[in-house]
């Protein structure tokens, strides 16, 4: 077993963190003496603002976040309120690497802040006595920057956390509730539904080989002719509820489209049928009268086999486009 002194320990993590403090502080000078300065080192990860992002080589490094700091030029409070969890560190005579939790605020400064859960990766090298920073790899949680209802359950369906859209989203339509401290269908058989794609989401959260997927739930509100779209998501390990995802339901709607052939009107009408408006409320939307639409819906409900606005949304909603791995 290594006898890492206590002297080297500290060092590192006075590197780490003065570099993360500069960063926010968009201190330029104190930033650039925590990196190595060559063609190796390299940042890479995920983040929601700005997916996978992979700079290699000092001289990308320093460009980009010169660029960003001169965008941003106010210091962000994130460098005060910061923390660090589960540090786990490894240190050989000239190299170290270290992973950790950091955990962050939401300062509203989008194009710097990472709020919330981030595991961060990175490799330290020994120049001339002083630790230097080769290499950061970072994997952020977003859940605390989507701007639509999202709510984090278990695989019981028991509550973990939830954002400020979706108290209202669930009081307006009625079709979701908790009930002791567990996320609910309002209709028995859908609740059975939401139970078993919560309990398919589960599955795909294993902790050594996780892996992402969504399936919609098509839930029956107060009004038995209304219903409200929600979604089912394994990411990252976690489960998720979420309602009104725009942008899964367009995704979805436009795979749809091209399996059953909608015309560009009828793509039309179906997206106000899965955005919850009945007949009237969509001709009036769409400029076109009531006839019209029944017209349009019928062609629709032929062209995919169903009968029902709900079980025609279950169909478009069901058309994931496939994926292959070469």
């Amino acid at each position: 077993m290594h006898n890492w002194s206590d002297t080297e320990k500290a060092a590192i993590m006075e590197r780490i963190q003065a570099e993360s403090q500069a960063f926010w502080e968009k201190n330029w000078d104190a930033w650039v003496q925590c990196w190595v300065h060559e063609p190796y080192a390299k940042r890479e990860g995920w983040w929601s603002l700005g997916g996978i992002t992979q700079v290699s080589g000092w001289d990308a490094i320093q460009e980009k976040t010169r660029r960003r700091f001169d965008e941003n030029p106010q210091p962000n409070r994130t460098a005060q309120e910061f923390s660090m969890e589960n540090i786990f560190m490894r240190i050989g005579s000239d190299m170290a690497w270290i992973t950790y939790d950091l955990r962050a605020p939401n300062t509203g400064e989008p194009e710097m802040d990472m709020p919330g859960l981030t595991h961060e990766a990175k490799i330290l090298e020994k120049h001339d006595g002083e630790w230097l920073l080769a290499y950061v790899g970072y994997l952020h949680h977003s859940v605390h920057q989507v701007d639509y209802p999202l709510i984090q359950v278990d695989s019981t369906g028991r509550v973990l956390w939830s954002n400020e859209h979706s108290a209202k989203a669930m009081e307006q339509s009625g079709a979701l509730r908790v009930i002791a401290g567990r996320i609910c269908a309002s209709n028995r058989s859908d609740n059975k539904r939401l139970r078993d794609v919560i309990g398919w989401a589960a599955s795909l959260c294993d902790e050594v080989d996780s892996q992402s997927g969504c399936l919609p739930v098509v839930l029956q509100s107060y009004e038995e002719s209304e219903h409200q779209l929600c979604w089912v998501l394994a990411n990252s390990g976690k489960i998720y509820v979420a309602i009104n995802n725009d942008e899964l339901t367009e995704q979805r709607l436009s795979a749809a489209a091209l399996i059953h052939g909608l015309t560009p009107a009828q793509l039309k009408l179906a997206r106000e049928v899965i955005a919850g408006y009945d007949l009237p409320a969509a001709a009036e939307k769409l400029g076109v009268s009531s006839t019209t639409l029944r017209t349009q819906l019928q062609r629709i409900y032929d062209k995919v086999g169903v009968r029902t606005q709900p079980a025609l949304v279950r169909v478009l909603m069901s058309a994931a486009a496939p994926t292959m791995q070469m």
